[in-house]
């Protein structure tokens, strides 16, 4: 299972679902893609829940707001 695979997978297939439109044709291609993007969470939630690691993508976010919470701007001193 390839996490960064899946989540690719998943992003595609949510813009095509709401990238269709209401006609018949793409009411079809719709629930295709919103098939795949079920496909893509699951396959990507049970390899998280067994231990896997992150998507690239979900490890650099996790990277920034890590940083981000480990930066704390100075406090200024009160003033009497």
């Amino acid at each position: 299972m390839d996490p960064d695979q899946a989540l690719k997978n998943a992003r595609l297939a949510l813009e095509q679902a709401r990238g269709a439109g209401s006609d018949e044709f793409d009411i079809v291609v719709e629930l295709h893609a919103l098939q795949d993007l079920s496909d893509a969470f699951e396959a990507l939630d049970g390899w998280l829940a067994k231990g896997g690691f992150l998507p690239k993508d979900w490890e650099k976010a996790e990277a920034a707001d890590c940083a981000q919470k480990a930066v704390r701007k100075p406090r200024r001193k009160a003033r009497k």
